[in-house]
């Protein structure tokens, strides 16, 4: 296996595949060596302890990483082949349809004529041309909604997440509830079915909201708000700040309490500015680039952008 992903063992084979499944390889891309089963439903779920609190990742199927590279980029720049249908057909990212369909018949006619489920399934998402792009536009690190195995383990994760937090928290949380903060939506009442609870409700959705994920910063006293014209406030703030110091990289905002920001790690992201809930401004997204640059976490030679 070529390109990014090339995740293998000492004699050559791919060690995790046992441990995640052949279709969750990708996601590890952001993992640390010696990943396991839990920190994969991490990803999945976007819930990671800090020594500052709970960090909530929101919004999914949106990406959260932005650019302080000030060029203009062709979109999409790369596929990223989170669900591996490129990889399983043997193709470049940039196959035509008719490339994909060739490969595809030979891979057949080299199986005896087997039909492989996920094999065709890859080519039918490839060859829709709406599903196709908005794969292609996966981030480094995302999770593909539309892919139907992906979207299963999710919500096995977030049964699996419910029954954790009512176990080790006391928490009553049921499956549906995790899916909405990972932003799936529940499945509609039956018939003569009563009426489920409202849904946590977000604040209302402007064009950022929709385009952009973000991150919030949990404590005891809960999560704050998170209020989109602030959040593309602040990414605007921090990309400036950066390309103040010179700096070309990837970076996601989030908001949390207090009145100072800060600057996290995160297993899906090198760098995330949490920013406070009032008072966007140049001199405090300044605050936190120096802040970054400190803790190691932003450097000159930065990638990601």
């Amino acid at each position: 296996m070529n390109g990014p992903f090339a995740f293998r063992g000492p004699d050559g084979e791919i060690d995790l595949e046992e441990a995640l499944g052949p279709h969750l390889r990708h996601y590890v891309a952001v993992m640390v060596s010696g990943a396991n089963g839990s920190r994969a439903q991490v990803l999945a779920i976007g819930r990671t302890e800090t020594p500052h609190g709970t960090l909530l990742r929101q919004g999914f199927g949106r990406p959260v990483r932005a650019s302080s590279c000030g060029e203009v980029a062709r979109q999409p720049e790369w596929s990223w082949d989170v669900c591996a249908y490129y990889l399983l057909l043997g193709v470049r990212w940039t196959a035509t349809k008719q490339e994909i369909r060739v490969a595809y018949k030979a891979l057949w006619q080299k199986s005896g004529g087997v039909q492989d489920e996920r094999l065709t399934y890859a080519v039918s998402q490839l060859t829709d041309g709406r599903v196709r792009r908005a794969y292609d536009l996966v981030p480094l690190g995302g999770v593909f909604l539309r892919d139907r195995d992906t979207a299963e383990r999710l919500k096995r994760a977030a049964v699996a997440e419910a029954v954790r937090r009512m176990t080790e928290e006391g928490e009553e949380f049921t499956a549906d509830e995790v899916l909405e903060e990972m932003g799936l939506r529940n499945d509609p009442p039956q018939e003569n079915e009563e009426e489920a609870p409202p849904a946590r409700q977000e604040p209302p959705a402007g064009r950022w909201a929709m385009a952009w994920g973000h991150y919030l910063l949990s404590g005891p006293q809960g999560a704050p708000q998170a209020d989109a014209a602030l959040l593309e406030a602040w990414q605007g703030l921090v990309a400036a700040a950066l390309r103040e110091r010179g700096i070309s990289t990837g970076f996601a905002v989030g908001v949390g309490f207090g009145d100072t920001p800060k600057v996290l790690r995160d297993i899906n992201e090198p760098c995330i500015f949490m920013m406070t809930e009032k008072g966007a401004s140049p001199d405090k997204a300044r605050d936190a680039v120096e802040m970054g640059i400190s803790l190691g976490y932003v450097g000159y030679n930065s990638g990601g952008h």
